[in-house]
């Protein structure tokens, strides 16, 4: 679903895709337009009508929120844990269905990589509706990932972001959008990686590796746009029941970013750039990890406003997502620390951020046992 090396290369793959199919997506969204009814964009060349009354009824279903310690613990051998995941990935994919033609105006709504979101989400639930096996899980897991590319795709193609007073409204549908996708994702994921004996959920991630791996690939990307980096000190130790690909796209996102900082505030010909530091520590509760850096801060604002979808504290020229993840590989619209939040208050943990002498602090905040990190499906 986000920015990572696997993303990019979606992103390509979709793109082809859009120049292979622009006349029948064309006719699909001619179609739409005729049949549908105004408030409710269904492709009824995807659903049939017994699916649309299917959806419906689906759409009026409560949802359940599940711990971590809950979904570590499904069982891909018992059909009744099989049969929860599926009826719960049903019920939140018919809501999202049914909010889709709401979250954005009119021009956002009409671009051609909004409508393959939206296409994408009735093939899912055609999926789910006709087809009991488990390989089902795989096609929405790659059909999902996109959703980030393509929905900033349609965004930015808008020119809506021009106006800024439409960012506001636009902020309110990413965050919805962003957090309703994760919430199939999450679920979606679990089964296919069982299913595919590639668990998604691991019940101890060693948080130490996970930075590490994280701060690597980031150190890359900035040492091929800068040719210099600075290093990584982590103090402490902990591990977490939790998803791997998660805790990667947070560190990855914040490191990232202190490294760009850090590279900028005292020039690339520095030889001694300060270290970026990583503290883990594990109470009782919690566990917390302080990732901090010497990139000067954040002075042009609230820092918290760093966590909007457009805000960002690189400069940047009028660019594409898109040519800045190739081009300019370190910097964008600021989309990557929205994402970072929900990630975060998920399963009920936080993010801050606190301006320090010379830096930047990043307090980032998990439940220590996974009985108590519960998904947050509020608004949901």
């Amino acid at each position: 679903m986000f920015f990572n090396f696997q993303n990019i290369l979606f992103f390509l793959k979709y793109k082809m895709y859009l120049k292979q199919n622009f006349h029948l997506l064309n006719r699909v969204i001619l179609a739409s337009k005729i049949i549908s009814p105004p408030k409710r964009n269904i492709n009824f060349q995807i659903l049939n009508a017994s699916q649309i009354n299917q959806m419906n009824n689906l759409v009026e279903e409560p949802i359940k929120s599940f711990s971590i310690k809950e979904l570590s613990e499904i069982n891909l051998s018992s059909e009744q844990d099989v049969m929860l995941l599926k009826q719960e990935i049903k019920i939140r994919t018919s809501k999202i269905l049914n909010q889709l033609p709401n979250y954005f105006n009119s021009r956002i709504r009409d671009e051609r990589s909004y409508k393959f979101i939206e296409d994408y989400y009735h093939m899912n639930l055609k999926e789910l509706l006709e087809r009991n096996d488990l390989q089902i899980f795989g096609h929405i897991e790659t059909r999902l990932g996109g959703t980030t590319e393509m929905l900033s795709d349609a965004i930015l193609n808008s020119s809506v972001v021009e106006n800024n007073d439409n960012t506001a409204m636009i902020e309110i549908g990413m965050k919805e959008i962003f957090a309703k996708t994760l919430s199939v994702e999450v679920l979606v994921s679990l089964l296919h990686g069982l299913h595919s004996r590639k668990p998604y959920l691991r019940q101890k991630v060693d948080l130490e590796d996970n930075i590490k791996t994280a701060y690597d690939n980031a150190r890359y990307l900035c040492e091929q746009h800068y040719l210099s980096a600075p290093q990584l000190v982590i103090n402490g130790k902990a591990e977490i029941c939790y998803f791997p690909s998660h805790l990667y796209v947070t560190f990855f996102e914040l490191l990232k970013n202190s490294l760009r900082a850090s590279v900028e505030y005292h020039g690339e010909d520095c030889e001694n750039i300060p270290n970026i530091e990583a503290v883990v520590t594990s109470h009782d509760e919690w566990i917390t990890i302080k990732l901090i850096d010497a990139g000067g801060g954040y002075h042009n604002g609230d820092v918290s406003d760093l966590f909007k979808f457009f805000k960002s504290s690189a400069i940047i020229n009028s660019m594409s997502l898109y040519q800045g993840a190739h081009s300019s590989p370190m910097a964008g619209y600021g989309f990557g620390l929205g994402i970072v939040k929900i990630y975060m208050e998920y399963f009920g943990g936080s993010i801050n951020l606190y301006n320090l002498e010379g830096g930047l602090c990043a307090e980032l905040k998990f439940h220590t046992d996974p009985a108590k990190a519960i998904e947050n499906l509020i608004g949901i």
